[in-house]
């Protein structure tokens, strides 16, 4: 691995993020909801999304510090391993070692561009996914805080229903009691007024009594005094 040459070296790791990106593809496809506005929610999509972007930064360095990279020899070019150099025309191996370093570095650079705007077309993606993702649960996050303050509102309302039928039970309680005692004082003022007339009757018969018994000893008295003086 010390000897490796920088167009070895970057083309191996082209590779390896060429078969992450291909395995991501599969793992994250590109449908869509039932309601088809939406993509399908990834748990694991924003870890993937951020290691993606660290390697995608890390090998822009290594393929500026390749375009500034002078150094590359004939030798560098004919070491490559056979799969590691995609050909144009299907030729075979020494044909390749015919070209020059400034064409194998034009070649893999094309390569790495096409690569990196694979991966920005794929990071664009999961950006754009992740701000629809942020924008429904803003929305939501508003819809459950209005559900949550009118439920607030609906428990207020509940309780002060509960406390006016509670004061409500407590009057009509109170009335009974009153109604009972009203029907009482009915009856007691019923029995005063029986043993009322009554005695106005006795009070009556004594009256007529008394004043019977005093006119008759009147009359008694005035009869013998005209006796008197008669004799």
């Amino acid at each position: 691995m010390e000897n490796e040459s920088s167009v070895l070296r970057l083309r191996r790791k082209l590779s390896e993020l060429s078969r992450e990106y291909s395995k991501e593809k599969q793992v994250q496809p590109r449908s869509k909801s039932a309601s088809g506005r939406l993509p399908f929610s990834d748990p694991n999509g924003s870890f993937r999304y951020r290691r993606m972007r660290r390697k995608v930064d890390v090998l822009r360095t290594q393929i500026d510090a390749v375009l500034q990279d002078h150094s590359l020899t004939v030798t560098d070019v004919n070491n490559l391993p056979k799969d590691m150099i995609p050909t144009r025309d299907n030729q075979d191996i020494p044909s390749k070692k015919k070209t020059t370093t400034t064409d194998d570095q034009n070649l893999v650079t094309s390569e790495l561009v096409q690569v990196l705007h694979s991966k920005q077309t794929r990071i664009d993606e999961l950006e754009q996914r992740l701000k629809q993702v942020e924008e429904q649960e803003s929305q939501w996050k508003m819809k459950y805080e209005r559900e949550c303050n009118r439920c607030e509102v609906l428990q207020t309302r509940i309780i002060e229903i509960e406390q006016e039928l509670l004061n409500r039970k407590q009057q009509s309680k109170i009335l009974g009691q009153l109604q009972t005692d009203v029907k009482r004082l009915n009856t007691a003022f019923d029995a005063l007024e029986v043993e009322n007339t009554q005695l106005n009757v006795q009070l009556s018969l004594a009256r007529t009594t008394h004043l019977s018994t005093r006119l008759d000893r009147f009359r008694h008295e005035l009869a013998h005094t005209c006796h008197e003086s008669l004799c």
